[in-house]
């Protein structure tokens, strides 16, 4: 019992999470389309605060995050199906999040898209590929040419769908936490291979 309490009491103090970091171009010579009749938009505030059934996952400082992302100048986009949100997903401009609140620059045309979920009942039905022919129109329309995304190392599902959807691994972000505090180290297409200045880690719910 005291070894196990040791064990929890490390894993806490100390831990490390990898995440891959995926590009792609935004040629779509096959635009995908979802199982379903869906439309996308994008949202405000108002759309944000009433996602509140636990099926979005959103929790309070999560969306006290994304509050202050549209503060910033972040897109919320929103799918829609059957008269109901089945999907949302966020994109920002000009930087990358590391991790909550932990900023990298990005080239001019570059957008980082980031929290893509999907309703647990409306998995599987390709919403997830169609945001991205959405996503990839809508960005070059604005003049940009690339679009990244990162995906936590265990998570093979969404591995599958960006790799499906056209991108490519770029390399790794490597997110190390040590009482409290949260280092990084980013590979060499975010422009620095060194490890970041530590920040306090915060959640926001990715």
């Amino acid at each position: 019992m005291i070894v196990r309490s040791a064990l929890r009491a490390g894993a806490a103090a100390c831990s490390f999470r990898r995440k891959i970091l995926f590009e792609s171009g935004l040629d779509d010579p096959r635009p995908a389309a979802a199982s379903l009749a869906v439309s996308f938009r994008y949202g405000g505030e108002a759309d944000l605060a009433a996602l509140t059934a636990p099926e979005f996952g959103y929790s309070a400082p999560a969306r006290e995050f994304g509050r202050e992302r549209l503060r910033a100048g972040d897109r919320f986009v929103l799918c829609e199906a059957e008269g109901r949100v089945v999907f949302y997903a966020w994109v920002m401009f000009g930087q990358l999040d590391l991790s909550c609140g932990h900023y990298v620059p990005l080239s001019a045309d570059r957008a980082y898209t980031y929290k893509l979920y999907t309703v647990p009942a409306y998995r599987g039905l390709r919403i997830c590929p169609a945001y991205y022919s959405f996503l990839k129109r809508e960005l070059r329309a604005m003049g940009y040419g690339r679009v990244l995304a990162w995906v936590k190392a265990g998570n093979r599902a969404s591995i599958r769908a960006h790799t499906r959807a056209g991108f490519q691994p770029v390399g790794t972000i490597w997110h190390f936490r040590l009482l409290g505090q949260s280092y990084f180290v980013r590979p060499r297409v975010l422009g620095e291979a060194a490890a970041s200045r530590a920040v306090q880690e915060t959640e926001c719910g990715y």
